[in-house]
Parts: C-alpha cells; structure tokens; sequence
C-alpha cells in the first residue's frame, strides 16, 4: 500500500530572499515586529492564511479519495531571538521573528495531512537551521522524506527569481490544457491514486 502524505512543509528564509513582506508594511499579510500576543489565531492572519492555504489541503485529499472530519489550526509564532536589522527593516528583540502557519486534516480523529508554512528572519536558530525550502514526509509503507530547493539564477542582468519562475510557471504551462478542456472545473488526471485502508 503506498505510503499518505502525512506532512508537507515549506520553510522561507525572508532575511535573504527578496519579496517577504516589509515590517512597514499596513498589509495584514505580514507579522515582522508585532508583538506575539497579537497573533493569538483569530485574527486577520490566520483567516487570510486559511484563505489561501486551506484549499491545498483540500484538493489534496480529494485527488486522495479521503473525506477529512475537520482541518485543525496549530499555529505558532516565535519572537525574535535578538535586535534584527534585515533588508526588510528593523525587528526588535521579543518581537514576531518567526511565523510557523500549520493545519492538520483531521480523519477518524487522527491527523492525516498536514500543511505547515514557516516564515523567518532568524534562519540561524536551531529548530530553523539547516532546514530544506520543502519537504513532504510520508509516512506509512515505505517511509518516505521528499526535499526540494530553489537554485537561483545566475544569469547576468536577470532579477527573476526561482521563486517566481515556480510561481508563474506552472500556471503559464497550463493554460493550453485547460484552453482545450470542455467547460467547467479542469482536474489533472491523477494515475492510480491513493487508497485509505480503514
């Protein structure tokens, strides 16, 4: 039986990576230098987050055949470590440095898929360092650990990220296919997919 994807994660170093949001900035897309208790999990954050991450977890459990009972936030902030003077501005100490945004689809009680978004101005402390950009853990028979890392361009004059080109790409390569699809909801196919013995 292959092994479920039991625990995707993406971690972003926004101390070297251009793009992460500015602690100056008024959009509620960022966290950079507010206090930790003001992320207490009800706020603008976790609901713009849900909104743009919840839905990965639900198409992956469909393409799955599995019908989750719940999705289960277990979000974490982690302030600063020290005073931090990064490209993106200044973060005191004691402030948010740290974001870890994570769900768990919840199957006969018991997670079964769990998506976590980690954003940090520190990527030098130790639950950080070291750390893949993304990595899929599945766990059944066999185990299984997948990581993936960007490797920037180094052509001259070009500014495009890695980043970016595995944003707009896959989007951009898609829309022959679903030009050519009849109407409605455009799935790929999926070969021989997941089966949940229960």
């Amino acid at each position: 039986m292959p092994a479920s994807p039991s625990t995707a994660s993406r971690s972003t170093r926004c101390s070297t990576r251009a793009g992460c949001p500015t602690p100056t900035s008024r959009s509620p897309s960022w966290a950079w230098a507010q206090t930790p208790r003001s992320l207490d999990g009800s706020g603008p954050l976790p609901t713009l987050y849900a909104a743009l991450y919840l839905e990965t977890i639900a198409f992956m459990c469909e393409q799955m055949g599995v019908t989750y009972d719940e999705v289960r936030p277990d979000h974490k902030v982690v302030p600063a470590s020290r005073d931090l003077d990064v490209a993106a501005g200044h973060i005191a100490a004691g402030t948010v440095g740290s974001t870890e945004w994570r769900w768990h689809a919840i199957v006969d009680g018991k997670p079964f898929l769990t998506l976590a978004i980690i954003w940090t101005m520190e990527p030098d402390l130790p639950q950080y360092a070291g750390r893949d950009e993304w990595t899929i853990h599945f766990k059944g028979k066999p185990e299984m650990i997948v990581t993936l890392n960007l490797v920037e361009p180094d052509e001259p004059g070009v500014r495009t990220t890695a980043g970016q080109y595995v944003t707009a790409g896959p989007a951009l390569r898609a829309i022959e296919a679903v030009v050519a699809a009849p109407a409605g909801i455009f799935e790929p196919p999926v070969f021989a997919p997941f089966r949940m013995d229960r």
